[in-house]
């Protein structure tokens, strides 16, 4: 990976005056038929340009009226050549959301654009209508609060060019601190990260790994109040991040560019930005609010002040919430705190909503030592300690003691309902937020915990005919069944059967006579018992 400033000339290569409200031009035809599979071997596809850029006005504009109130616009571009059936795939679909605030106009607005570059020359503009918006999150009243933009690109195919635009505008924001990664799954070819801040913003800027990064480059958009200052990086010839068995995350792989800034409020205030006072804010607006009813808990099947609380009574409550709650297939970090009857009345929530009920039952009611704490797992990766940001993380868990008894509890939705600390929380670093705390604090769990135990066992039986009769039991637990409940969560029985089956038909059985598996998302093992012809030959 080398360091790279881009030349100007390269830059004007890519800006687009008029590209049917494209950001940058597709590529030329010379540079794409460069781009062989026999110079890209193992390659999927190859990113010719991946382009992020973070900008925050100091004012909002609505109709014709103007709010000194910050907005943010975070827009990220990808062109790349696609060189086997898998990256069809992978760029085939375009998924993102995006908060929206109550729908306080002008609403926050997310938006995808994308075209085709066919080897023939010819350009194929996705239709609008192939992106859709759907609400994926709503508090007790049916506001939305998260939108999605899901989008398909139709006819893809091997040797396109696809170039994909995505968009976010987020008005009256509230947190400007973000993220960026320069890799991808697969090679890029030229990566860019531009942040436009106002000029009374003091930003600071943090890159991993900081030698090979360096500095950005700034340019000065005007001196007056209202433009500001646009810093940029650009890096070339990227190694792709492969999802590879027990490699580090891409998270971690990735070259990053992160940053935060010290706002300053109208009053002259300058508000630091730390983890203190993101505890302290987080935990005013969401963790300080209504209790949970003593009815609400005894449906759950417990006394609303229980005389006595073991370790094992808190399993006993996890166990009843996940039986009683339907688990949304994305998480927030932010849960609906303030919507506690409508979660019970709809029994659905994501993990943070999950969380909370647990958290506050136990702190509030049961009067154990119970405290939220926010989730990066290992799947995820590390977070930087150095850098202040709720970015790093998408759920909040809850750590409880009993007595000298210790446990850290998540409900994402891989993990089985009958408890056990999964594998990926093992080891890892979590922030403990309350009113007047906000600690980073390692957990450690069950040290014989495995990250994957697979076990296989086969009884084979001749028959007249030679053929040979297969009993097979699988079982698995750890990452390997955490995988199978993530993937298998919503799926009804018929389901979890055929897709059990055309696993055993794919690795060992020609036919399958009978195949029964144990409650999928019960027991931390998963038990798959089945009898068929075997595939092997006498």
């Amino acid at each position: 990976m080398n360091q790279f400033l881009l030349p100007l000339v390269f830059l004007v290569f890519f800006q687009c005056v008029h590209a049917e409200d494209f950001i940058r031009n597709l590529p030329s035809k010379g540079l794409v038929e460069m781009l062989t599979p026999e110079k890209l071997k193992n390659e999927d596809a190859v990113v010719i340009l991946k382009e992020q850029s973070f900008k925050v006005d100091p004012f909002v504009q609505y109709q014709d009226e103007t709010i000194q109130s910050p907005k943010t616009t975070y827009s990220k571009i990808i062109i790349a050549k696609l060189l086997t059936e898998s990256a069809v795939v992978r760029y085939g679909s375009v998924e993102f959301a995006y908060p929206v605030w109550g729908e306080i106009e002008p609403r926050n607005v997310g938006s995808v654009r994308a075209r085709v570059l066919k080897p023939d020359g010819t350009i194929f503009v996705m239709p609008t209508s192939d992106s859709k918006e759907i609400i994926s999150r709503e508090n007790g009243s049916g506001t939305p609060l998260e939108r999605k933009v899901i989008a398909k690109i139709p006819d893809l195919a091997v040797g396109d060019v696809v170039q994909i635009e995505m968009n976010i505008t987020i008005n009256y924001a509230r947190d400007y601190s973000s993220i960026f990664y320069y890799n991808e799954r697969d090679p890029v070819l030229f990566s860019n990260l531009y942040i436009t801040l106002t000029m009374t913003e003091e930003p600071t800027f943090f890159s991993f790994p900081e030698q090979k990064i360096g500095n950005p480059q700034v340019h000065e958009l005007a001196g007056e109040f209202g433009s500001g200052k646009t810093y940029f990086w650009g890096l070339k010839n990227l190694n792709a991040i492969h999802k590879e068995p027990f490699a580090p995350t891409f998270e971690d792989q990735s070259m990053i560019t992160a940053f935060i800034v010290d706002r300053e409020t109208l009053s002259g205030l300058t508000i630091k930005a730390d983890w203190p006072k993101l505890g302290n804010k987080f935990f005013k607006d969401y963790l300080d609010q209504d209790d949970v009813n003593a009815s609400k808990i005894k449906g759950l099947g417990f006394a609303a002040n229980p005389p006595f609380v073991t370790m094992e009574t808190v399993d006993s409550l996890y166990f009843a919430i996940r039986k009683g709650f339907i688990l949304e297939e994305s998480n927030s970090v932010y849960p609906l705190s303030k919507d506690i009857n409508k979660l019970f009345e709809v029994k659905k929530g994501d993990a943070s909503d999950c969380s909370y009920i647990f958290y506050n039952i136990l702190l509030h009611q049961w009067k154990q030592n119970a405290q939220a704490v926010w989730i990066r797992d290992r799947r995820k990766g590390i977070y930087e300690q150095s850098v202040p940001t709720l970015h790093w993380f998408d759920r909040i868990g809850v750590l409880v003691t009993v007595g000298k008894k210790e446990k850290l509890y998540d409900f994402d939705r891989c993990v089985a309902e009958h408890y056990h600390m999964p594998w990926y929380l093992n080891g890892t670093t979590v922030v403990v937020i309350g009113e007047d705390r906000c600690e980073h604090k390692q957990i450690v769990g069950d040290e014989q915990a495995s990250t994957g135990l697979i076990h296989e066992q086969h009884v084979f039986h001749f028959n007249p005919d030679l053929t040979i009769q297969d009993s097979m039991t699988y079982t698995c637990s750890g990452a390997e069944a955490q995988h199978q409940r993530e993937s298998l969560y919503s799926a009804d029985r018929d389901q979890i059967h055929a897709s059990m089956q055309a696993i055993v038909m794919k690795y060992c059985l020609q036919t399958v006579d009978t195949l029964a598996t144990s409650p999928l998302l019960q027991d931390e093992t998963i038990v798959l018992m089945c009898k068929g012809k075997s595939k092997s030959k006498t």
